[in-house]
């Protein structure tokens, strides 16, 4: 290739020729983040400035991928790996070259992406299907597969280890315990961390086997061995964990252990209990509450003189709602009799839910679908006589009425509040918390940021840390005014909330914005809005142990577990499906 034909490809420009009509385009805009009213390229590794040439050329570009991160070119060649053709809007994937090896490693990924055993590459079928593809393709077998899936996931962990000793950001984690289908115990544990972009980041660490009793004295040690092993218990802020009577017992011993070591831990202010649980227990005692009160005022209102008193009023509201769903979906031909009504009082036909006692909001769910269905639902406990006595009077249906109303609340965003500029403490006071106990938290987040942070202790971007210094003249100009530097803090919070309305881009978005106005409040913002409110990550990473754990594939070993769940979860953040996705949405959305 001549230089002259090198200059083109690295330059970018779309450019035609006779011979020709496909056009050329330079991956280079792949790696940079273009700014429209600056009319500036950033690079999104190093976040390098370059202005836009108006001729379009990225010959700039090119040269600085080229000096600064080599890494990124074909070596054979000295062009940037990824260029790709187009032809009008069609654009054409690099195709990479078949090989065995690469194959071997996409079964390997399938194998773990999909839940599928490692005999797969050796089932006919499977081979066929290849062979089709490719007449020249070998396979590998169950064994190699199994083994390529440790090598991995031994390599993915090192990444990982280097990606957190590398930021200086405060971490929270999340953990549960598991009991699988084989009857292993499990403690999963997740990191979760707001990145230099300040993107939420979220990793699972490690699914550690956990032998004996789970007290939290031996839960604390499997957690500071892990901590241990990624090196980073200096780092930790918060824990968060369910309200099991062991949690208790593990933030004490996991405090005492930090303690030793001088890092700042204390069971009140860093664990941080699972607020899901939480208001399930609220909602579930209130349920327990509403369906007494409604026994009580059906006995002083007798509705349903057909029912004997002993059928009448020996259940709670709630309680035979749920048998006459249950009774209905246990029987094919009740199924079909509540289809039937459906289509005769031409309704649209929709599945009855049974709720679940652990999950408040599946009794919202059951109780709006029995509300959309009343009709259908109470024509089929009429037509059915061992279902007569599931059936509920009108003052039943309006007490229902009554509890779907207060179960009606949205998802709680289990930000920390003050942090997002929408909210900040007027959020408490709107929500009728006490003055005592608002005055206590901004007393105990004052305090932290007078100890931790103000004074430069907080953590922050180490590209950032050369901005936030000041300069000679401004050290000088604020002794000639004989001015106090201002509290960011005091500044911050004395400041108006913003319109949820002018901010789409969330509390994360806000803070990326004026990190250089709150060099170091900003540090605290980081550390704070990265603390998980609920254990829902670590939920999701359990559900994917009944499908590895299928009832052929029981005698599969406690490592072998470990390694296809944390390995899955890693290979999803590659492609950018990390545990993490919803969490960041809601938090960089403007929802509140």
């Amino acid at each position: 290739m001549s230089e002259s034909e090198t200059e083109i490809q690295e330059s970018g420009d779309e450019i035609s020729s006779p011979k020709s009509s496909r056009k050329k385009r330079s991956l280079a805009y792949q790696h940079f983040d273009y700014e429209e009213e600056s009319g500036n390229y950033h690079c999104k590794i190093c976040r390098s400035k370059y202005h836009k040439k108006s001729d379009g050329s990225t010959s700039a570009l090119v040269k600085h991928l080229r000096a600064t991160h080599p890494s990124l070119f074909n070596a054979k060649n000295a062009t940037l790996d990824g260029f790709v053709k187009t032809e009008g809007s069609k654009q054409v994937d690099k195709i990479e070259p078949f090989t065995a090896a690469g194959l071997r490693k996409r079964i390997m990924e399938v194998t773990v992406l999909e839940n599928l055993p490692f005999r797969l590459a050796e089932k006919p079928s499977f081979q066929s299907l290849i062979k089709y593809c490719n007449s020249q393709a070998t396979f590998p077998c169950a064994n190699t597969i199994k083994s390529d899936v440790e090598k991995l996931y031994l390599e993915k962990k090192i990444e990982l280890k280097g990606e957190l000793m590398a930021i200086d950001s405060k971490i929270s984690f999340i953990i549960d315990a598991w009991t699988s289908a084989n009857q292993k115990s499990y403690l999963g544990v997740i990191a979760q961390w707001i990145d230099t972009k300040w993107d939420l980041q979220i990793r699972v660490l490690d699914l550690l086997e956990l032998e004996g009793s789970h007290t939290g004295e031996r839960l604390a040690v499997s957690f500071m061995d892990l901590l241990d092993e990624y090196e980073i218990s200096s780092k930790i802020l918060g824990v968060t964990a369910d309200n099991a009577g062991n949690m208790n017992t593990f933030a004490e011993a996991l405090e005492r252990k930090l303690k030793r070591r001088g890092i700042q831990f204390t069971q009140e202010n860093n664990r941080i209990r699972c607020l899901p649980h939480i208001v399930n227990l609220i909602c579930q005692a209130a349920i327990d509450k509403l369906e007494k009160i409604a026994c009580e005022q059906a006995m002083e209102v007798d509705s349903d003189p057909d029912l004997e008193d002993a059928d009448r009023f020996s259940e709670g509201v709630i309680t035979k709602l749920r048998h006459g769903v249950v009774k209905i979906r246990s029987s094919p031909q009740r199924l079909e009799a509540f289809r039937r009504q459906c289509e005769v009082m031409n309704i649209k036909h929709l599945e009855l839910i049974r709720d679940i006692k652990t999950r408040w909001n599946s009794t919202y769910d059951m109780i709006t679908r029995a509300l959309k269905m009343k009709q259908p639902y109470s024509a089929t406990l009429q037509n059915h006589a061992a279902l007569t006595k599931y059936r509920l009077s009108d003052l039943d249906w309006s007490i229902i009425e009554q509890m779907q109303r207060f179960l009606e609340v949205r998802n709680a965003d289990f930000r920390q509040k003050v942090f997002d500029p929408r909210l900040k403490f007027e959020w408490y006071e709107a929500s009728k918390f006490g003055i005592d106990a608002i005055s206590g938290y901004r007393k105990r987040l004052t305090e932290k940021w007078a100890t931790s942070y103000k004074k430069g202790e907080g953590t922050r971007d180490k590209d950032q840390t050369a901005d936030v210094r000041e300069n000679i003249f401004e050290k000088q100009l604020r002794k000639m005014r004989r001015l106090e530097p201002v509290d960011e803090f005091d500044k911050y919070c004395s400041e108006k909330t913003v319109d949820s309305s002018l901010l789409s881009c969330g509390a994360l978005g806000w803070w990326k914005v004026h990190a250089e106005e709150f060099p170091q409040l900003s540090a605290m913002a980081k550390d704070f809005l990265a603390v998980a409110g609920s254990g829902v990550p670590v939920e999701s990473l359990f559900s994917n142990g009944p499908d590895i754990l299928s009832h052929r594939r029981l005698n599969m070993k406690v490592d072998t577990v470990k390694q296809c769940i944390c390995l899955k979860s890693w290979l999803k953040c590659v492609e950018a499906q990390s545990l993490g996705t919803v969490v960041a949405e809601k938090m960089c959305g403007d929802r509140i």
